[in-house]
């Protein structure tokens, strides 16, 4: 029988931190992985670019220079520092963002951009956190994570049995994520 005795918050800190960074490690790349997978880049620069010929085509970039605010800036103004401006600006403003919300083409990308962004977020963090949480410590036989490996730390139930899958599906998947 091993001698079992609760492990020092240090020990657990200290493992906890290298899951931790071996997590984002994993989650960064996996993201990575994803976005290219998914083509999500191309929608994004189509979405920009359609936005910025349109932003060329009403010579947005004057208006800035001149009146020191942009689209984005605009949309945040109250009606007091909107009527401030010259009225041909706030028109050819205006127009550019009903002609910019109206593009179909930077609609279906800006929805596909959003789904995406979602989906990739989304198994971005499931993927590593069940390789990492799940099946390592399935791996090892004995509950035990990357860090709690590192520091003869593990996880076992009251009474001093091994974890079985079960209890670290539930304890990672369902308890954590």
């Amino acid at each position: 029988m091993h001698d079992l005795q609760k492990a020092g918050l240090m020990k657990r800190m200290s493992a906890f931190l290298i899951d931790l960074i071996l997590m984002m490690i994993l989650v960064t790349g996996a993201v990575w992985l994803l976005s290219v997978a998914t083509g999500y880049d191309n929608y994004n620069n189509t979405m920009e670019s359609e936005i910025q010929s349109i932003r060329d085509s009403y010579g947005i970039s004057k208006i800035v220079e001149n009146h020191k605010v942009d689209l984005q800036d605009y949309l945040y103004l109250t009606e007091e520092q909107k009527n401030e401006l010259p009225e041909d600006v706030r028109n050819t403003i205006e127009n550019c963002i009903k002609d910019i919300n109206s593009n179909e083409a930077i609609l279906d990308a800006y929805s596909m951009v959003t789904s995406l962004t979602i989906l990739i977020v989304s198994l971005g963090l499931l993927f590593p956190f069940v390789i990492l949480e799940f099946i390592v410590p399935i791996i090892l036989k004995n509950g035990q994570t990357v860090g709690e490996k590192i520091f003869g730390i593990g996880v076992m139930r009251l009474d001093g049995v091994k974890v079985t899958p079960i209890v670290v599906f539930v304890r990672s998947i369902l308890g954590k994520y």
